[in-house]
């Protein structure tokens, strides 16, 4: 599990297909998340890496990029309740690179939210990541600067989440608690208006299938935070300085980041 070079998202919440699109099926018109995910790896730079001989250039000798794009849920689940609405995995290349590079979290993150949010109409109650920070390179000026974006005025309302980050088997983030706490806060800047370490575990969102091997809830540290928006670019925010939080610390496998929004009374996620 240290090395796992995999990276899945996993959205949760309520989605309802646009009334214009019900009867049509999403793969018709390459709209399923797999198909938004092969657009997404081609947009981004994602691509195959490496070869049966072990090459690893795309033929005209220029180093192919360190992520491609792996699998994704062969459709988006609609219901009334929370459930999950779909996952994706990108996957780490066979290439080594010079210097590790960034995690893609907020572009994988785009590559999911908005072609949920142009096929139908999602309620996001939570994000579940699992995510290689063994892998991951130094995020920290570029996650610091998205936070400072939210010194802006906020489109609201404000909100309470939970995020908890759970190592499995191994004692990292329990370890590195302090450092993770206190440079998440600094990252997330003017979104948070207070972070506050909880005292016990709480119950993360329960995996999806293909997350079903992760040894989850034995060595976890959970955050409560207020926020001033509950929003795609806070959730990304979120999950991004969570990772580079971790990174910051030292941890050195993957770790599965929860984000969750807890209701507030009269006012729903």
């Amino acid at each position: 599990m240290v090395r796992d070079s995999r990276l899945f998202l996993s959205l949760f919440g309520i989605f309802a297909r646009h009334g214009h699109l019900r009867d049509l099926e999403p793969a018709e018109f390459e709209a399923d998340p797999y198909r938004a995910l092969v657009h997404a790896a081609a947009g981004a730079g994602w691509n195959l890496v490496g070869d049966d001989d072990g090459d690893c250039d795309d033929g005209d000798g220029q180093p192919t990029a360190p992520w491609t794009m792996g699998e994704a849920s062969p459709r988006w689940s609609e219901s009334t309740r929370g459930t999950n609405v779909a996952w994706f995995q990108l996957q780490h290349g066979l290439c080594p690179t010079p210097t590790p590079t960034p995690l893609p979290i907020p572009q994988l993150l785009t590559a999911a939210l908005a072609p949920a949010r142009r096929l139908g109409a999602l309620t996001l109650t939570g994000v579940q990541t699992l995510v290689p920070v063994h892998l991951a390179g130094d995020a920290g000026d570029c996650v610091y600067a998205v936070g400072r974006a939210f010194a802006m005025p906020s489109c609201g309302p404000r909100a309470s989440v939970r995020v908890t980050i759970d190592s499995g088997d191994a004692d990292d983030v329990v370890r590195g608690a302090c450092v993770v706490g206190t440079y998440l806060r600094f990252l997330l800047g003017p979104l948070v208006a207070s972070l506050r370490a909880l005292g016990r575990g709480f119950d993360a969102q329960g995996p999806t299938p293909v997350l079903a091997y992760f040894p989850a809830g034995g060595h976890r540290i959970t955050f409560e935070a207020d926020v001033a928006e509950w929003s795609d670019a806070a959730v990304t925010l979120l999950v991004a300085a969570a990772a580079e939080a971790c990174r910051e610390a030292g941890v050195r496998r993957s770790v599965l980041i929860d984000v969750v929004a807890i209701p507030r009374r009269g006012v729903r996620p």
